[in-house]
């Protein structure tokens, strides 16, 4: 476990020195100046206008107040943040992996944990801290834990509670992430076959996140519901994407995708067939494309 984390430190250290030399993606910025503006007072769907669900900029509220603590800019504690995460995801998988048939021998828990770290850290590039890299940091160890569940491994309730709240957070960061938690969900009960097979604590932690955050939402910003109801449509509309701009933008990634989910296809259970870590990985990964494409 200390190699994995040394390692996974020693990657998103990397990935925060990298991103410093290059300005914020867009996306990242704005949601950094939407969390400070609400920190002067300003309201969601009054003052600022934001179609987008707001918990990602309310993640980036105490980053914010920190940075302003601490007298650093906003853009550096949103690395550091990052970096945290990334180092949480990283010890979360090897606690849940130890469980996994094709990871139980230490090697092989690094050998998967470091490359998964190194991926995680430096793929984003400038868009570091984007929602969808939030989201796959704060999803990953759910994966394993899924892999686990769908092996009959024992996990304790304490560390599938915090893998569930955790992926709570990440699957609400936009209500497209809700395809690859359905997904999964649906393996699970097609291959458990009992009533109880999704009351499990990681799944009450995950619907628990879901029902505060429609609460918050409804009590701390409901001039959002209005105004995301009036602008979304138009948001919407707006350069609807057609297949050349699919092909040019997600191109690689869908070429990629399909390259694994073959390998996948081509080689599942090969080495363990009591393994299910392939299979919770590929469910996701088909998830998060169908996501990709909806948005679109």
């Amino acid at each position: 476990i200390a190699t994995i984390v040394l390692g996974g430190a020693v990657c998103f250290a990397v990935a925060l020195a990298r991103a410093r030399s290059v300005p914020l993606g867009p996306d990242v910025a704005w949601q950094l100046y939407v969390a400070g503006a609400l920190l002067r007072g300003a309201k969601l769907g009054r003052d600022i206008i934001e179609v987008n669900p707001p918990l990602a900029v309310w993640l980036g509220i105490p980053t914010i107040r920190l940075a302003a603590l601490a007298g650093a800019s906003p853009a550096g504690a949103h690395g550091v943040f990052v970096l945290l995460l990334g180092l949480c995801s990283t010890l979360a998988m090897a606690a849940v992996g130890r469980h996994l048939a094709v990871l139980r021998r230490p090697a092989a828990l690094a050998a998967f944990c470091l490359p998964s770290a190194l991926a995680l850290a430096l793929q984003p590039g400038y868009e570091l801290g984007q929602r969808e890299h939030l989201a796959i940091l704060l999803v990953m160890p759910y994966l394993l834990l899924l892999a686990a569940r769908l092996e009959h491994a024992h996990i304790s309730s304490r560390l599938a509670i915090a893998v569930g709240l955790a992926a709570g957070v990440g699957f609400a960061l936009k209500p497209f992430f809700v395809l690859p938690l359905g997904l999964g969900l649906l393996q699970l009960q097609r291959e458990r076959r009992t009533p109880d097979a999704l009351l499990r604590p990681e799944t009450l932690g995950i619907a628990a996140v879901f029902v505060s955050y429609v609460a918050a939402i409804v009590v701390a910003a409901p001039d959002w519901l209005g105004a995301a109801r009036e602008f979304w449509p138009l948001y919407a509309a707006y350069r609807p994407a057609t297949f050349f701009d699919i092909a040019s933008r997600q191109g690689v990634v869908l070429v990629l995708a399909g390259l694994a989910m073959l390998a996948w296809a081509s080689t599942r259970r090969a080495v363990d067939r009591s393994s299910c870590l392939g299979d919770s990985l590929a469910l996701a990964l088909a998830g998060f494309v169908l996501a990709m494409l909806v948005q679109r």
